[in-house]
């Protein structure tokens, strides 16, 4: 399983993508449930976590701890579950 494989609308959008934040930003006030956002390397990581949590809360998922510092910039979740070894920016 690769990146592709996951579920668009949960993944990051990139730093460039002006609409990303605002979108996150409305579908948050329109769902009350608390956030989750799921930073691991391993796509296959990426998508057990959010088929297990999604039911339940509304789950983010970023692939790389750069990405998860540009979404937690435009709205910071209620809970971080994050790999510690990942490459270039890990979780220590």
């Amino acid at each position: 399983m690769n990146q592709a494989d996951l579920r668009p609308d949960l993944l990051v959008p990139s730093p460039g993508d002006a609409t990303g934040g605002a979108a996150n930003a409305a579908a948050s006030a329109a769902d009350p449930r608390a956030s989750i956002l799921v930073v691991d390397d391993t796509p296959a990581n990426l998508s057990l976590l959010s088929s297990l949590l999604s039911p339940r809360w509304r789950v983010r998922l970023a692939p790389s701890g750069a990405k998860a510092l540009a979404l937690v910039k435009r709205q910071a979740p209620d809970l971080i579950v994050l790999d510690v070894m990942m490459p270039e920016l890990d979780g220590y």
